[in-house]
């Protein structure tokens, strides 16, 4: 295609000179690159161009009616939130294992548990508890507007970061209203209906709209899900025959960009280091020669890491391959020899070497994507690999510390708290699902759309890595997923803090709820008078 034609595709009389940005891609390539020509586009250039590819595209995600029967957790047809009874056991061992020591930390833990669900719960259903058991709400589901799939499992997946919901929450406009403005108020509108709100469904059309780069027209729902946390494996094909590939997590990324901007504004330290302190890590690629043992080191930041599915030791072992396996080989040095020979500025000459990358700094939210969308080479377009990776609940993740000159390897230990899944063979339709981790109650819910369900057992192929004698088999007889692509891992301190943090929180409003609603510009006061509100009428 010609610079020519890549023109008359992105129309760019509306574009805004401040959204200017060349959009990367992790090889350093410009996105805009066509045929080999670079081709640097602004933010709403971007997204047009997108738009239009992804109209070719078969749906992702399955439309659904608004006037159709929705069914809950529950098996209601009810827009009230639902609760229900999951074992004590869950929650007690969750506060142990992973928040707090000792049997009275222990149970004040599962008490304030106890206080701030019974908020949530309609009271009539609260006297319905057998022994042995604990009555919780159920997270709402998100309604689809229409292949909006994906845009609802990253908000679920969000809705229980509780570091990122705390510090959204802070966020208060200053100055005039602007585009990005508009989608961190209804994010926060949404996040805070998702947490306390009295809805067992919830409907995202306000924040699909304010992602529209377009006020005066009606977006594809395709673009919404584009404009948020997209997942770089995906491919924009075949427009007029040619193929063009972008690298979208870079435009996901250029939407953090944007919010981190807007929280500059506010003025507040905690929020505008809100996003780097929970996503970003430094590492360091490390390259060694053999001949004069001189080392050189490349530093970077990272947000997220793409790790290659690996399956050759699973499969000679006759098992699975797992996430840590794929993180561990990640890591393992890299032997630079024969063709591919590191020249050496100290030797001056090309000599073999290793080239290792180093976590030097480990983010509190690992996000990691398992790179199942891979080019094909025989039939030049993506595919999706169907590799079953296991899901071990617990990561351990090594990371170098300088101290006084010399490195120090250590490790830390990750949760695993949420799985993105891609259900379908294809890389270019699908449907997205999440199983996300209640931070504090330690319940796994699965989200499908406007369907939620409890996963007593947490995500079907997730297992501990570290059980007791008694179960060691079972490790071995869970099945990997074909469909797992992007987890999040929690490192177990932060996990800890933020639970506690919440509520602690969540107690100090209930008790405080009048003075809260007072100051008027809450709005986890507003969403508590709407739920308050809503109980009431329910029971009268």
């Amino acid at each position: 295609m010609s610079n020519g034609k890549l023109a008359d595709l992105l129309d760019d009389d509306e574009s805004d000179d401040n959204d200017s940005v060349t959009l990367q891609t992790q090889e350093g390539t410009d996105v805009g690159r066509v045929n080999g020509n670079n081709t640097s586009v602004t933010g709403v250039q971007f997204a047009k161009l997108v738009r239009r590819h992804w109209s070719e595209i078969p749906s992702l995600g399955s439309e659904k009616d608004d006037n159709e029967s929705k069914t809950t957790a529950g098996g209601q047809n009810n827009d009230i939130r639902l609760s229900i009874l999951v074992n004590s056991d869950i929650t007690r061992a969750h506060a142990s294992n992973f928040v707090c020591h000792g049997e009275q930390k222990i149970e004040q833990y599962c008490k304030m548990i106890d206080t701030c669900q019974n908020e949530l719960i309609l009271s009539s259903a609260q006297d319905q508890v057998t022994d042995g058991k604990k009555r919780i709400s159920i997270p709402p589901g998100l309604r689809n507007l229409g292949a909006t799939c994906y845009l609802n499992s990253q908000l679920q997946c969000l809705a229980q970061n509780l570091g990122f919901v705390h510090g959204l929450f802070t966020w208060r406009q200053v100055g005039s209203s602007n585009r990005m403005s508009q989608v961190l108020s209804h994010m926060q509108s949404i996040l805070a209906r998702m947490k306390y709100g009295p809805q067992s469904v919830i409907c995202t059309n306000e924040f699909a709209t304010a992602l529209s780069l377009e006020n005066d027209e009606m977006q594809d729902p395709n673009e919404v899900s584009l404009l948020f946390f997209l997942y770089p494996g995906l491919m924009i094909t075949s427009y007029n025959g040619d193929a063009h590939f972008f690298t979208l997590l870079q435009f996901a990324r250029l939407l953090f960009d944007r919010m981190q901007e807007s929280f500059r504004k506010s003025s507040d330290y905690r929020l505008e280091n809100l996003l780097p302190s929970i996503f970003r890590g430094t590492s360091a690629y490390v390259t060694k020669c053999h001949e004069c043992n001189g080392h050189s080191e490349r530093q970077e930041t990272f947000m997220d890491l793409s790790i290659p599915i690996v399956n050759v030791e699973a499969k000679s072992a006759g098992d699975d391959v797992d996430v840590q396996r794929c993180l561990d080989a990640y890591l393992q040095p890299e032997l630079l020899v024969e063709d591919n020979q590191y020249y050496c500025s100290t030797c001056s000459k090309k000599a073999d070497a290793s080239r290792s990358l180093i976590l030097e700094q480990i983010p509190p939210v690992l996000n990691i994507q398992l790179a199942r969308y891979v080019f094909d080479m025989a039939t030049f377009s993506k595919k999706k690999l169907a590799t079953k990776v296991r899901l071990p609940r617990t990561l351990t993740v090594p990371t170098k510390q300088a101290d006084n000159g010399d490195s120090n390897h250590t490790t830390a230990k990750y949760i695993l708290c949420a799985v993105q899944n891609h259900l379908g063979t294809s890389a270019h339709g699908g449907h997205y699902i999440a199983d996300v981790l209640d931070w504090t109650t330690g319940v796994w819910y699965e989200f499908n759309d406007e369907e939620v369900s409890v996963l007593e057992e947490g995500p079907k192929s997730s297992f501990d890595p570290n059980p007791s004698n008694s179960s060691e088999d079972k490790i071995f007889k869970v099945e990997g997923s074909a469909d797992a692509y992007n987890l999040f891992y929690v490192e177990q301190n932060y996990l800890s803090r933020q639970s506690v943090i919440q509520l602690e929180s969540a107690i100090d409003r209930i008790r405080n709820r009048e003075r809260a609603i007072d100051n008027g510009d809450d709005i986890l006061a507003s969403i508590d008078v709407q739920r308050v509100e809503r109980y009431k009428c329910e029971k009268e």
